[in-house]
């Protein structure tokens, strides 16, 4: 492509200014300069991918508030109004999270065209319900979803041709891919005692027709501990396993070869594909959906990237892919230098961008509480946490749209007030005006998703399982959650943008009193994000989970850990010696446990009251203690 028949990025950042002030907003210097690096870095993906370059990741942070959505609309349009006069002018694909967002694209940038020139492509196209993709071919820009794109942009997808017509425009690739918000091309795969328990409950509604696939899973799941040695670690990289595929092939009496054709379940798919149990009005049923890939993941329990996981009391076998995108994409993605995840993304390349805003308005109060921030202790006591957040708010004389608390799921969908969850943020716009954003508790992702990172970004090396390996995930991590939090700070009214300056807002935000690392990246990350905030830092004056009794307040992690196996733990009896060595506990811990379960005196404990609550008791039975539901029903 020839530099001259592509848009004058610094024109083109002038026009639009004009465009954003028309929307209410002011421009300055800075966000021009913003602009002029965003429209140069679009034209230089379309440039490498018609020259064959290498592909690459663009990722530009800049920051929310300042004009990214509108700014990708604005160069799409100005690509259509360039093809009129040049029948080579490049397609384009916008790649967005919400649904919404993909028609609020189209309505925008056909108006600013003054023509039909973009369309959306999702679950309610009627060009997808119709399998007419190949229309697509007439318009310069089709808007897709994310989901659509992980699952669809690499070779292996099994929607191929429908994705191939969308990336065709006028008969040739679409040169401009771009991404609104982070996206995850990371593949998980996971092999479990769930996911073989679902596979095998299918199977053997069809055994007749598929008698080997079912003794293979059947044995997979029965003999699921033992299936490799395995150390008493949470993580260990497994690999191919040449002596379970020779078990394999003793119990099926089948050759090697064979069983592995057998695991790739191509005869189980064909026959799910048709199940007439699992299809109604032409859409996929949802038990449907989870059985095509759980079984088209179970052929990894022999790939040489197997790992083995364990969180808690569960054990899984995982591996995951990287899919590298078939052509050059630029990302837009707010806090892309906080996140470290593109460190572990093979040809990432993070623009740097100048600073459009500073937050010297905007005050953010640390509260340290006693009793956790994650999932488990925030929403242990719904009715304490609701206490707790009610307190924070009540002195406020905001109301109404004025103010929003972020919070887990299972909190937020019980309160009445305000309240959303950390997983419905990314892209949207709905706080913009609140000037009080509280946020009760912090995500933490299992360590699997940065095990994953991790072993792509190394090409696959074993070592990132091994200790040496902790604190690089720690720091993976923990950047990940200081750029969640930097996330929802910006979902408020500070996301605007006032004579360089950022709105006035306050924020409250709940950090362990435990973890003083995770702290400190959390608090230097938005130090370095948001120049010139305020930080305040107070110790709260509650805690976020009520005492257990007055013998033991605290509640460790073991202690949960021990009510989770027993939730899923299908029979009604196991040995305490057992169980407690398969959560590999130290002997002090093992004390600890023992005497809860089996002391008088220890019978208000959290540990032996929520496991009464399940139906169990620690029984004695001859020299040992047996975890029974026989007896104390």
């Amino acid at each position: 492509m020839e530099p001259n028949k592509l848009p004058v990025p610094r024109q083109l950042a002038l026009s639009f200014s004009k465009q954003w002030e028309d929307f209410g907003n002011t421009s300055s210097p800075a966000l021009v300069e913003l602009w002029t690096i965003i429209f140069q870095t679009f034209n230089d993906c379309i440039e490498r991918n018609v020259n064959g370059s290498e592909r690459e990741y663009s990722v530009i942070p800049a920051v929310t508030g300042s004009g990214k959505t509108l700014c990708y609309r604005w160069y799409a349009a100005e690509l259509a109004k360039q093809s009129l006069s040049d029948p080579d002018s490049p397609g384009m694909v916008i790649v967005t999270t919400l649904k919404k967002e993909t028609d609020e694209s189209v309505a925008m940038i056909n108006e600013w065209a003054c023509g039909e020139v973009s369309i959306a492509y999702n679950g309610d196209s009627d060009i997808k319900a119709r399998n007419n993709e190949h229309l697509l071919d007439d318009h310069q820009i089709v808007i897709i979803q994310h989901e659509y794109f992980k699952r669809h942009h690499h070779l292996r997808s099994s929607s191929r041709s429908a994705y191939k017509q969308m990336m065709s425009y006028k008969g040739k690739d679409r040169e401009l891919i771009v991404i609104d918000e982070s996206i995850q091309l990371i593949e998980a795969i996971e092999i479990s005692e769930y996911t073989l328990k679902k596979i095998v409950g299918w199977l053997a509604e069809n055994k007749e027709k598929l008698r080997s696939e079912f003794h293979l899973v059947d044995f997979l799941r029965d003999n699921f501990d033992t299936l490799f040695s395995l150390n008493e670690g949470a993580v260990e990289h497994i690999g191919k396993s040449t002596e379970l595929l020779k078990k394999l092939s003793d119990v099926l009496n089948k050759s090697e070869s064979e069983v592995l054709r057998i695991l790739q379940m191509k005869d189980a798919l064909e026959l799910l594909r048709i199940d007439p149990d699992l299809f109604s009005q032409d859409f996929d049923n949802p038990r449907k959906s989870s059985l095509v890939k759980y079984m088209s993941d179970l052929k990894h329990i022999l790939h040489e990237n197997l790992y083995k996981y364990k969180e808690g009391a569960k054990l899984e076998y995982r591996s995951s892919s990287l899919e590298l995108p078939l052509k050059s994409l630029v990302v837009l993605d707010a806090t892309s230098m906080v996140d470290k995840t593109y460190d572990n993304f093979p040809n990432a390349v993070v623009v740097q961008v100048p600073s459009v805003k500073t937050y010297e308005d905007v005050t953010v109060k640390v509260l340290t509480v006693s009793g956790g921030v994650g999932a488990r202790a925030i929403t242990a006591d719904s009715y304490l946490s609701s206490d707790n957040i009610m307190s924070l708010i009540f002195d406020t004389e905001v109301r109404g749209d004025k103010f929003v608390t972020f919070t887990f799921k299972a909190l937020a969908e019980q309160s009445t007030e305000p309240i959303d969850h950390f997983g419905n943020l990314t892209g949207v716009n709905s706080y913009k005006d609140c000037v009080e954003v509280y946020i009760y508790g912090i995500y933490f992702r299992p360590s699997f998703v940065y095990y994953d990172y991790l072993f792509q970004g190394n090409s696959h090396n074993p070592k990132v399982f091994s200790k040496g390996y902790l604190s690089i995930l720690k720091e993976l991590k923990y950047s990940h959650i200081a750029a969640d939090i930097i996330q929802m700070i910006n979902r408020g009214s500070c996301r605007g943008i006032v004579n360089n300056k950022a709105p006035k807002m306050n924020v409250t935000l709940l950090l362990p009193n435990d973890n003083n690392n995770l702290s400190k990246v959390i608090l230097s990350a938005i130090q370095n994000e948001m120049t010139g905030v305020r930080i305040e830092s107070e110790s709260a004056k509650f805690r976020t989970i009520t005492p257990a009794s007055p013998r033991d307040g605290s509640i460790t992690k073991n202690d949960q850990r021990i009510i989770e196996y027993l939730k899923q733990m299908e029979s009604p009896k196991i040995k305490l010696s057992v169980l407690l060595k398969k959560l590999s506990l130290s002997v002090k811990q093992q004390k600890r446990v023992i005497s809860h379960l089996t002391k008088e005196g220890n019978s208000n404990t959290f540990l032996a009251y929520e496991t009464k609550q399940l139906g169990y008791s620690a029984i004695k039975d001859g020299q040992w203690y047996l975890v029974s539901k026989d007896i104390g029903v």
